[in-house]
């Protein structure tokens, strides 16, 4: 029997923006099957009137009456609604949030400074399970900073550096911006920032400085999570940001009118935070809060669960037969890379049960449908070098060679010797779709291994009706790529 999906969704009522999020199940990696965002900035002038923003307010209530109805009309089954800084900081804050609930018949929790903190920590941790670092969550009323080192979030500081309240004291002027950020980032004794090596940016003014670096850099990818920069390249874009004129700003791709007016203040914290903690390396990431209170949901088991596997897994799970047959050329693939690391070895598993993912296209687009789609994909757990690897490796499933202005982008991310892998991945699983045409409870029949210099591919007596000219040409471009002698035995 086909157990129903059970949908679940968060409503995010925010300083800047109130967003509904509603996912297609509670699970390792959720799917987003609805996602709308309303700028509402309730916080807006809070540091002035220590009230909510009365404008903000209306709309903010508005959207939250809606997106309630939504996730009734998706049968959701599970609804988490929480509200941050604005809220928690404000003396009207409760009272708005008592008046919602009484409206409504929902329950609103209004996270302190400390959970949201631990909470981003574990979006983080969910999409980045070997994240070590510190990250800091930027949203419109506060900047939450928490350090992160083996799956756990071990220490937290709140401050309320917002998108907003830099707004808001814009006007003082660029030395005042920085004093004001002193004073609320200066003294981490919590935390060792000798030792900080990575620091991982969360919040969407974070992610609209890192689409301003992909626009002014010229990135060829526009994927945001995991997106690592080096902190001297970062803080080469971030001056060039802060000395930029409003309307040179408001010209820049992707970034949204609401967004860039706070953009030269997001740079300037993230140009504070450089100097200060000297990272090596700034990490985006697209996981924050929502997803951190939907992983701190799940059981230990779903926790413990590779992201990159379980979202791959799930990306096929619609055909039962198909994830059969990609557990079974795994294992038969595999003995092809026995030298290579823990790594490649999960990047390969990933591969093998994604190689049928353009399967049902027209044949001469299918390389070029299934690079696209594994790239453009929200599967996370890599970083942007394995995500072109997986990518590249599922074009070659479906094609012996590649298209000029993909190669371009590959070489970017892949040097020689990793191009020619994924390749001979690609290669040896249209290897065994030949050989089997996708069938189940053959490939494990028929083995393949490397001795020598020789690439060995050996059937029984069964199953040698299936050795054809065909299969023997793609053995031979297989041998070929691997610099190995191919060689076809009954045994």
């Amino acid at each position: 029997m086909v157990l129903k999906k059970v949908r679940v969704g968060v409503i995010d009522v925010g300083s800047n923006s109130v967003r509904l999020v509603i996912y297609d199940e509670l699970k390792r990696v959720p799917i987003p099957i609805f996602n709308e965002k309303i700028m509402c900035a309730l916080g807006k002038d809070i540091h002035k009137t220590k009230k909510l923003n009365k404008s903000g307010e209306k709309s903010a209530k508005n959207a939250i009456i809606r997106f309630v109805y939504i996730a009734h009309l998706m049968q959701v089954k599970k609804l988490f609604v929480f509200a941050t800084a604005a809220v928690r900081e404000s003396k009207d804050g409760k009272s708005f949030i008592l008046d919602l609930e009484q409206h409504l018949n929902i329950k609103i929790k209004i996270l302190s400074g400390e959970t949201e903190a631990k909470l981003a920590g574990l979006g983080v941790i969910a999409a980045i399970p070997e994240a070590s670092g510190i990250i800091g969550d930027m949203g419109g009323g506060s900047f939450e900073l928490a350090e992160v080192d083996n799956g756990q979030v071990i220490k937290r500081k709140i401050t309320p550096l917002g998108a907003l309240k830099l707004l808001g004291i814009s006007s003082n002027g660029d030395d005042f911006i920085y004093q004001t950020i002193h004073e609320n980032l200066s003294g981490f004794d919590q935390f060792e920032i000798n030792k900080i090596n990575n620091f991982y940016a969360v919040g969407g003014g974070f992610r609209n400085l890192a689409k301003a670096y992909i626009t002014l850099n010229n990135y060829p990818l526009k994927i945001l999570h995991n997106y690592k920069i080096q902190s001297k390249k970062l803080d080469e874009t971030l001056n060039r940001l802060i000395n930029m004129s409003s309307s040179e700003i408001n010209q820049l791709d992707d970034i949204s009118d609401n967004r860039s007016e706070t953009l030269k203040y997001t740079a300037m914290l993230m140009k504070y935070i450089i100097d200060y903690m000297q990272p090596e390396n700034v990490i985006f990431s697209v996981y924050g809060v929502r997803e951190g209170i939907l992983f701190k949901n799940l059981t230990e088991e779903e926790q413990i669960k590779d992201p990159l596997i379980a979202g791959s897994v799930d990306f096929i799970s619609k055909n039962e037969q198909m994830l059969e047959y990609s557990t079974e050329l795994t294992d038969w693939v595999k003995p092809l890379f026995t030298e290579e690391d823990i790594n490649f070895q999960r990047l390969l598993s990933s591969i093998c049960i994604l190689s049928n993912i353009a399967r049902f296209e027209h044949p001469e687009y299918r390389a070029e449908i299934a690079f696209r789609r594994f790239l453009d994909s929200s599967i996370i757990g890599i970083s942007h070098h394995d995500r072109l690897f997986i990518a590249t490796a599922l074009y070659y499933c479906y094609s012996s060679t590649i298209d000029e202005s993909i190669d371009t982008i590959c070489r970017l991310f892949l040097d020689k010797n990793m191009m020619s892998k994924t390749k001979s991945i690609g290669y040896a699983i249209r290897l065994a779709y030949n050989i089997t045409a996708g069938s189940t409870g053959i490939i494990s029949s028929i083995n393949i291994d490397i001795k020598n210099t020789m690439l060995n591919l050996k059937f029984d007596i069964i199953t040698k009706n299936l050795i054809g000219e065909v299969v023997e040409k793609h053995l031979t471009r297989l041998a070929e790529n691997m610099k190995l002698t191919p060689k076809i035995a009954i045994e």
